[in-house]
Formats: C-alpha cells, structure tokens, sequence
C-alpha cells in the first residue's frame, strides 16, 4: 500500500500525459530542475522542492532542464493512514488524501520543506536496510510527514466531518471488493444513507463522483496486474477488475492515465515516471 522509488527524467520537453491516481503522491526533488503540470497551472522545479498531490489531482512532468531531473517519489493508499481510534488522525482530517487547502499550492519550495526532505531520507533508508520492523520504521516517519504537512504547511482544508466515517467504512468496502458488481444503492444501505445524500456526500467528501472513484479503483487494480507481467489477456484483466468489456475498459484507462493498456503493457516502464 506504499512505494517510494528513485525517477531520472532526461531533459527536454515531455509529452504531457496528465494522470491521476487514488494514491496519495509526495515527491522530493534531488537533482537538477524542470516543471510540473496540473489542473490549476505549472510549477518550476528545482533541487530540495517538494510536490505533494492529493488523491485523484491530475498533474505531469512537462519539462526537465539543461541537467535533466532527478527525484524520489512517495505514494500510499488513503487505507495506509487509517488506523484504529486510537492512533488514526482526528476526525478533523479523516479526509486527509482527498481534500486539501484551496491555500496549498501543491509546491513547497526547499526552504521550507527541509524537515520533509529529512523524513524522505529516512524512510529510503529503511527500504534500504530492511532491518527489523522497518515497515513500523516507515510508517512512522510517513505520520511525521503528515503532521508537518498539517501543522506547517496549511495543507488542510476546513473541516468537514458529515458522515465522514460512514464514507470511509463504504469505501474500504470498495476497495476489498473492486472486482464484484456495486451498486449505489447497496453502497448507500452499507452507509446508512439514501442513494442521492450518500452520493452527494462522497462527492464533497473526495472531491470526485462514486462512479468515478470505482472507475479510478478498477483502473489502478488493472495497472498492477499489468506492469506485474500477468499474462492473462487485456479482456481478462478487464473483466478481472470489473469492466464488462473492453470497450469502457480502454476508454476510463486511457482517460486515467494517459495511454491504454495495451501501451503499458508494452512500455512498463510509463507510469514509473
């Protein structure tokens, strides 16, 4: 439910495949500069910044300078975070991964994320080593990142906890059950809402439609197995993962990350970047 992995970019100018994806991302720059493409504009980049990217938020590298761009990159699934009552963030900031500051700008340039930078280096050290209770080690650290993205960075929104717990209970629903027919209807009844409150919530809630977040689920599962090297057919994978044909399954693909399966499959190397 968390990687983290280096990214060398040649430079010149990319062809911009914007994509989005459910996992949280938090990217360090190391080396060199370039820029960053997203929905409400671009970013420059240089050594020591920190991109931070929301769930489902479209961004792209556009461009790497005279020096090309190096970078590691941190991503985790919102389930990662969610721990029991006790250790789990406030209900103040429940939707963490989905929602974040009309204020936050998505950069923070070196300066001021140093202690973010330090957090980076640790966690890449316990990969490293693996030494005993790393994945503990990691977790950790990833907490403290959070907190500093929280308490110094204005990266929060204002609190909105209507019915946020019910939200969370259906979509860990979805997630263990992504492959299988749902319903807004059974979604609704497992929140313990009516089909239209429950579908206005969860859109202010994530910021994205039900529909869309399944699609975007569907979509991730399919990339796994395909840059796994399953070898089962591209309608397999398909089905697999909830599409009923190929058809939707081509077009919410390409719609999510810029290319269609049949690309990536070709060129794994893609969304590594």
């Amino acid at each position: 439910m968390l990687k983290m992995w280096r990214v060398t970019v040649p430079k010149g100018t990319r062809q911009t495949y914007r994509h989005f994806h459910t996992r949280f991302e938090i990217s360090l720059i190391t080396k060199g500069s370039g820029k960053y493409l997203t929905d409400k504009g671009s970013y420059p980049l240089s050594a020591g910044d920190v991109m931070v990217f929301p769930s489902n938020e479209v961004h792209s590298i556009s461009e790497a300078g005279e020096e090309g761009l190096e970078f590691i990159n941190l991503q985790f699934e919102p389930i990662y975070i969610q721990g029991k009552s006790y250790d789990s963030l406030s209900e103040k900031h429940l939707n963490f991964c989905f929602s974040r500051s009309e204020d936050f700008k998505n950069r923070i340039e070196s300066e001021r994320a140093v202690k973010i930078a330090e957090l980076f280096s640790l966690i890449e050290g316990e990969f490293r080593r693996k030494t005993e209770e790393y994945p503990l080690a990691v977790k950790s650290y990833l907490n403290l990142i959070i907190i500093e993205l929280i308490r110094n960075h204005g990266y929060c929104a204002e609190a909105d906890t209507t019915r946020i717990r019910d939200v969370i209970k259906v979509m860990k629903h979805i997630d263990a059950h992504i492959s299988e027919p749902l319903t807004l209807s059974s979604l609704a009844e497992l929140g313990g809402m009516t089909p239209n409150y429950f579908s206005a919530i969860f859109k202010r809630l994530n910021g994205i439609s039900l529909w869309d977040y399944i699609t975007s689920r569907r979509v991730e599962q399919a990339i796994r197995l395909i840059s796994s090297g399953e070898d089962s057919t591209l309608l397999e994978i398909a089905l697999s993962c909830g599409f009923n044909n190929t058809a939707n399954f081509n077009k919410a693909f390409k719609k999510q990350t810029g290319v269609t399966p049949s690309y990536l499959r070709a060129n794994p190397e893609y969304l590594s970047q």
